[in-house]
């Protein structure tokens, strides 16, 4: 229950960032708004002339007639009631008022615009150019991310009107044209290009960090990751125009976001695929994210051949289905995977949340949806951050059941001792003097044969709990064959006398009890010393060597006591021993 009211709290949290954030990212207070293509004089720092009835569609026969002086204008057709959706070259007409130079700062605010101008013409007089702000010439202002700007000069004339004229193969939203006094324009580019580098950087970081992790565990579900991040950081920092600015480029960069989206679904819907492990627990959706995958996958390099208008259209429709496939995706595993969904939930939302805003500040210009672009990046930023703590948690989950199962790898499933994989493992990395205690337990042969071997088993069960009981706890026992073991101890003195005389009433007793159970058992051991790894062979041969002269010696002296009319039982315990070897 503490991890749900944890989730919620950021869900909480990120829902707070992904609406404050964009809102305290505007300049103070709301601008004024001049919806008949006039920027009044007013004390507004910054004025927005709204797209609805500002274009007019213009001929480049229109346009040079114009230049040349033979017409006063260039407005021969009707405006259109908005550019989204259209395409070709418009004009827009911007009375300034007696004062043009109280605003320096013109801002086209659409991210695919493949060549503007802008023009100035004095009252009576033929226009001059002003700007060139089209994607295959050097900028003429500072730099502003989802957007094209040109910096008016403050020298013009007191009375005219500027003209606007832009040509893109699409227009994907509605063009306003905002127009900044000096420390206006400033102050929103500070925020805008901060906000969209920091998150453009972001997303790449996750994809090198992911990249990382990839090249360190070889996880498929990592590389798909990395995919779908850093394609989406490439392609936002080409649709913003981060790309146009290193330029002058001969094609317009700005597109090729949308060229790469579905190459970024593709790899998303792998990566959902190996997070929730659908293949194995959900096969019909583990066919869903295939195809998904397999479209973006094969139409991404096809769309390089079309337009940009159909691309733009296909890359929407994927976006559309995307959405609702890992929203899901994400519900469907919430109560198999909890936390891990919640985070890939989490950020789905926020990404579909975005996109819904997105698209009312395309559906609602006049509305005030400010900053739809970098609220689209600051959700995205979000949801791959999300995304990166769902695949920590499967990374998690993933060396959980890694060392389990070297665990078991490394552990006798009977008796819960180390097994040799372990045993050759530790002495391999011993570096001092270490004592082995190869053991033997006899009459494992008569209790299987007589008692049935689950009583066998439960026989040497008890046989390794008892030794881990009673040998000193600084040792390991490892099992080595059927009722075989060894007990190691590194790090032993030169002198071990003390430690002999131990270990030999430890097993003694060990003896006495299990007897009490099953009188036929008894055991067997020898002693063998090693000063590092490199003789860890000749030392184990040792060992096992004495074991079978202390299980021959026991064997004798049962012999001689048979004939001797005393019958079975145990060896007594004061036999005479080597002190050196620590064998009867």
């Amino acid at each position: 229950m503490s991890a749900v009211n944890a989730i919620k709290r950021t869900l909480w949290l990120f829902g707070l960032l992904l609406f404050v954030i964009p809102s305290s990212l505007a300049s103070p207070g709301s601008p004024e708004t001049a919806t008949k293509g006039t920027v009044n004089n007013t004390s507004s720092s910054r004025q927005v002339l709204l797209d609805r009835s500002l274009w007019h569609p213009v001929q480049n026969s229109t346009l040079n007639t114009w230049l040349n002086g033979k017409i006063a204008s260039p407005v021969a057709q009707p405006a259109v009631n908005s550019l989204i959706g259209r395409s070709g070259q418009f004009v827009a007409k911007i009375a300034t008022g007696p004062n043009p130079s109280d605003f320096p700062y013109v801002v086209v605010n659409s991210n695919f615009v493949d060549t503007g101008r802008a023009f100035w013409q004095a009252d009576g007089q033929a226009p001059q150019p002003i700007a060139d702000f089209s994607v295959s010439s050097p900028l003429t202002a500072p730099f502003l991310a989802h957007a094209h700007t040109f910096r008016v000069d403050p020298g013009l004339p007191q009375a005219g009107t500027l003209w606007v004229v832009i040509d893109a193969e699409h227009y994907t939203t509605p063009v306003t044209v905002s127009v900044y006094s000096a420390e206006s324009y400033f102050r929103h580019q500070q925020w805008v290009n901060f906000t969209t580098l920091g998150a453009v950087f972001t997303l790449l970081t996750m994809a090198i960090l992911a990249m990382v992790v990839f090249w360190r565990t070889c996880q498929p579900v990592t590389f798909w990751y990395a995919g779908y991040v850093g394609l989406h950081s490439v392609g936002w920092a080409m649709s913003a125009g981060l790309i146009n600015a290193l330029g002058p480029w001969q094609v317009n960069t700005g597109y090729g976001g949308m060229y790469l989206f579905p190459a970024a679904i593709a790899c998303a819907a792998m990566f959902t695929a190996g997070l929730f492990s659908l293949k194995k627990h959900n096969p019909r959706l583990h066919r869903v994210m295939t195809a998904v995958a397999v479209v973006g996958a094969v139409s991404s390099p096809l769309l390089l051949v079309l337009p940009f208008t159909p691309v733009f259209y296909f890359a929407h429709l994927m976006a559309s289905i995307w959405v609702g496939c890992s929203l899901a995706v994400a519900l469907a595993n919430l109560r198999r995977y909890g936390v891990r969904a919640w985070y890939y939930f989490i950020g789905n939302l926020l990404y579909s949340a975005s996109l819904v805003y997105y698209m009312a500040s395309h559906a609602l210009p006049e509305a005030g949806f400010y900053y739809p672009e970098m609220t689209v990046l600051i959700a995205l930023s979000l949801d791959c951050l999300c995304i990166l703590l769902a695949l920590a948690e499967w990374l998690r989950a993933k060396q959980l059941e890694l060392g389990t199962v070297t665990r078991q790898a490394h552990i006798d499933r009977l008796t819960g001792a180390g097994n040799r994989f372990a045993l050759d493992e530790h002495m391999a990395k011993l570096d001092r003097r270490y004592l082995i205690v190869f053991i033997d337990f006899d009459g494992m042969k008569g209790i299987n044969d007589q008692l049935g071997h689950s009583e066998g088993d439960r026989f040497l069960i008890e046989a390794v709990k008892e030794l881990h009981q009673h040998l000193p706890n600084d040792g390991q026992l490892f099992r080595v064959g059927g009722d075989e073991f060894v007990w190691l101890r590194s790090r032993v003195r030169a002198d071990n006398t003390e430690l002999e005389q131990q270990i030999n009433h430890c097993i003694t007793d060990i003896e006495a009890r299990l007897q009490r159970q099953w009188p036929m058992a008894g055991i067997s051991y020898g002693l063998g010393y090693g000063v590092s790894s490199s003789d860890k062979h000749q030392s184990m041969a040792e060992a096992d060597r004495r074991m079978y002269e202390h299980k021959t010696s026991k064997q004798s002296i049962q012999v001689r006591r048979e004939e001797d009319g005393h019958g079975g039982g145990s060896i007594p315990p004061n036999l005479p021993k080597s002190p050196r070897l620590g064998l009867y």
